[in-house]
C-alpha cells in the first residue's frame, strides 16, 4: 500500500495509559434496563455515568409533561453529542454513535422549565468490528450515512506501527484508540491531521480503534495498516493489500417498516407493554422505520417523527425486509398515573338545572394533551376510563384544563368520548 508523504504523529501507548481521569459526582448510573427519573427545578443539571464496552449506535430519550429537557453526552469533559431542544419539546431523542468507554450524560431544562423528567436508553446497538492482521493493509470508505468504522488489533511481541491515512489533500479522519480491557483511551487524532502513525510498545493488550468522519458531506476513503516496526512502514508489506469494503455501493434490501393495520392508527408505547405510557401515535397510512424486535417477537421497536418507541406486531402491517431484525431489550415500563375517581357510593339527586362540581366521565378511551395543541408531539396520555375533574377552561371555550397532571382535554371530546355533569359554567378562565 503506497502511503503519500504526511506529517506523522508518533505516540507511545504505554505512556498515555498512565494519564488518569478525575472522578466527578453523578446522580447514578444509566443502563438500558433501568430508566432514571428526576424532579427538575429551573437551573438544575442532573449527571449520570454511562459506560459502553464497545462502540455502539445509541438512542437516548427524555420525556416530561412540563419540562423541556436537554441532553448532552460528554467524555473527559468534552461534549461529544447533544440535543439542545431548541424547539422546546417535552419529548426529545438523541441518536448518536459512541465509541467504547465511559461517558457522562447531562440532563437539564431549557427555557427555565421544570417538572418530572424520565431518561432512558431506548436502544444500544453494537457496531461491527473488523480485526487487523499484522502486515495486511485494509482500505475502506466512510460516507455521510456510514460515518464510523471499528477495528481491533493486538499488541505484537515487538513494537508496532498503526498507520491511518485518508489519501486526501484537504482532510483526514478522526481516530480514537481505546484499551479493550480498561476502556481507557490510549491515543487519537482529529480530522485536521491528514495521516497519523501511532507507535505501540511490545505486549499483548487488545485495542479497538474508531475511525470517523462525522459532519463531512462527501465520501472519505482511508487506509489502515498494523505493521511491525522492523518492517519500517506499510510500503514494505510484501503481500498485496486485502481490501475490506466497509460501505458497499450495492443496493440494500428495502428497509423494514410498519404501518397501522386498522383505520384508527396505533399507539407508540414507551416500552413493549400496553401498561407503559404512550410516547406518540402512528397515524393510518403512515410508515415507521423498524429498529428491532422484542425477545418474544410480539413488539417492534420503531422510530417515527423523532419518537422512538414500541408498537405491538399484532396491530401493524409489515413492509420490506424484516428477516434479520436485531433483538432489542425493551426498557423498563413507565406506568401512567391513574386518575382518582370521585366517590360514587352516595347517589346525588339530579336537580332540574346542573349543580354540584363539574365532572367529566369517560365513555371511551380519550386523548389528553400537555398543552392546547391537538398534535402527536403534545400527546400526554390516552386515558382508558374513570372520571376527570376540570379546574379551568380557555377563554374561547375550546379546551379544559384537568386535575390529571394539569393535562388538557379538547372540548369537542364532550359528547363523543366524554360525558359532562355538574355545573361547569363557573370554571375559571386559564391559559396554557
Amino acid at each position: 500500500m503506497l502511503i503519500r508523504p504526511r506529517i506523522f504523529v508518533t505516540i507511545i501507548a504505554a505512556v498515555l495509559l498512565s494519564i488518569g481521569v478525575g472522578a466527578q459526582d453523578t446522580n447514578g448510573a444509566l443502563t438500558p434496563a433501568q430508566p432514571a427519573s428526576m424532579q427538575m427545578v429551573s437551573g438544575d443539571i442532573f449527571r449520570f455515568d454511562y459506560t459502553l464496552e464497545q462502540a455502539s449506535r445509541v438512542v437516548l430519550q427524555a420525556i416530561s409533561g412540563t419540562a423541556q429537557p436537554t441532553l448532552s453526552v460528554q467524555q473527559r469533559g468534552v461534549e461529544v453529542a447533544a440535543q439542545p431542544n431548541t424547539e422546546g419539546a417535552f419529548t426529545i431523542e438523541l441518536d448518536t454513535v459512541l465509541g467504547s468507554g465511559s461517558y457522562i450524560v447531562e440532563v437539564a431544562g431549557a427555557n427555565n422549565s421544570s417538572g418530572l423528567v424520565i431518561l432512558s436508553v431506548q436502544s444500544q446497538t453494537p457496531l461491527p468490528v473488523t480485526p487487523l492482521t499484522p502486515g495486511v493493509a485494509v482500505a475502506g470508505t466512510l460516507t455521510r450515512d456510514a460515518s464510523v468504522a471499528m477495528f481491533e488489533f493486538t499488541q505484537m511481541p515487538e513494537s508496532g506501527y498503526l498507520v491511518v491515512d485518508t489519501l486526501l489533500p484537504d482532510r483526514g479522519v478522526a481516530v480514537q484508540i481505546v484499551d479493550v480491557a480498561t476502556l481507557i483511551p490510549a491515543a487519537g487524532s482529529s480530522t485536521a491531521i491528514l495521516g497519523a502513525r501511532f507507535q505501540f510498545a511490545p505486549g499483548d493488550a487488545v485495542y479497538q480503534m474508531q475511525v470517523g468522519s462525522a459532519g463531512i458531506e462527501s465520501d472519505t476513503p482511508f487506509n489502515v495498516c498494523w505493521v511491525p516496526v522492523s518492517a519500517a512502514n506499510c510500503t514494505n508489506v510484501a503481500s498485496p493489500p486485502v481490501v475490506i469494503t466497509i460501505v458497499t455501493s450495492e443496493p440494500a434490501p428495502a428497509a423494514c417498516t410498519v404501518t397501522p393495520a386498522s383505520s384508527g392508527g396505533v399507539n407508540i408505547r414507551q416500552s413493549a407493554t400496553t401498561n407503559s405510557i404512550i410516547a406518540g401515535a402512528l397515524p393510518t397510512g403512515q410508515d415507521a422505520n423498524v429498529m428491532g424486535i422484542s425477545p418474544d417477537n410480539a413488539w417492534f421497536n420503531i422510530e417515527f417523527n423523532a419518537v422512538s418507541g414500541w408498537v405491538a406486531s399484532a396491530v401493524v402491517t409489515v413492509n420490506g425486509d424484516c428477516s434479520s431484525l436485531p433483538t432489542v431489550q425493551p426498557p423498563a415500563p413507565i406506568l401512567p398515573p391513574t386518575p382518582t375517581p370521585l366517590p360514587t357510593n352516595t347517589p346525588v339527586p339530579v336537580p332540574p338545572t346542573p349543580s354540584g362540581p363539574c365532572l367529566f366521565t369517560l365513555t371511551a378511551p380519550t386523548f389528553v394533551y400537555t398543552t392546547t395543541v391537538e398534535q402527536v408531539d403534545f400527546l400526554y396520555d390516552q386515558v382508558q376510563s374513570g372520571e376527570l375533574i376540570p379546574n379551568g377552561r380557555t377563554a374561547d371555550g375550546n379546551w379544559y384544563r384537568l386535575n390529571y397532571a394539569s393535562s388538557w382535554l379538547p372540548a369537542h371530546a364532550i359528547g363523543q368520548t366524554v360525558s359532562r355533569s355538574g355545573n361547569c359554567a363557573n370554571l375559571p378562565t386559564v391559559s396554557p
